[in-house]
């Protein structure tokens, strides 16, 4: 079972990724699964949201695209997703389960540049800067592509190009 809080590390599963929509509200999301790749929840998976309802929320989620290692212009061309890896931490939602029955799902939350590791199992406070950096620079708007439109027809491309963020 996941431990609530604690950060592990994984990499997007390649092929499953898409851009998806919510019918009741139609918000729209891309989902993707990470597998772990260390520690004892080695190989298991967790389901990934990203919403592309708002500036803030495309941006987040291009950054955290990113540091999967997706290199695509346009949300739905998945180039290199899965090939960088990642560290997370899982959330959980409660719910009921296909036949009514109270459960617990499991979801990855704050997708970040792994640190790496010493032989005292910390970050150096240099590695710690360079991620803070990397990420002030993927939030900075500089060399970072980001959505630019939405079709409300075809939920399966976002335009990703070097414009800033707009919705009608």
């Amino acid at each position: 079972m996941w431990e609530l809080g604690k950060r592990y590390r994984g990499r997007g599963v390649s092929g499953e990724i898409a851009l998806k929509m919510i019918e009741s509200t139609g918000t729209k999301y891309v989902e993707a699964v990470i597998e772990s790749t260390l520690g004892p929840m080695l190989g298991q998976r967790i389901r990934w949201r990203g919403y592309v309802n708002t500036e803030t929320n495309v941006q987040t989620t291009v950054a955290e695209l990113r540091v999967m290692g997706w290199r695509g212009k346009r949300l739905g061309d998945w180039a290199g997703f899965g090939s960088s890896e990642c560290e997370f931490t899982p959330l959980a939602d409660d719910g009921l389960d296909k036949n009514g029955k109270p459960m617990r799902f499991y979801r990855a939350a704050f997708v970040r540049t792994p640190a790496r590791i010493n032989d005292k199992g910390m970050a150096s406070a240099r590695q710690v800067d360079d991620v803070n950096a990397e990420f002030a620079h993927l939030f900075s708007g500089n060399g970072t592509e980001s959505a630019t439109t939405v079709d409300a027809d075809e939920a399966t491309t976002v335009d990703a190009d070097e414009a800033d963020v707009s919705f009608p």
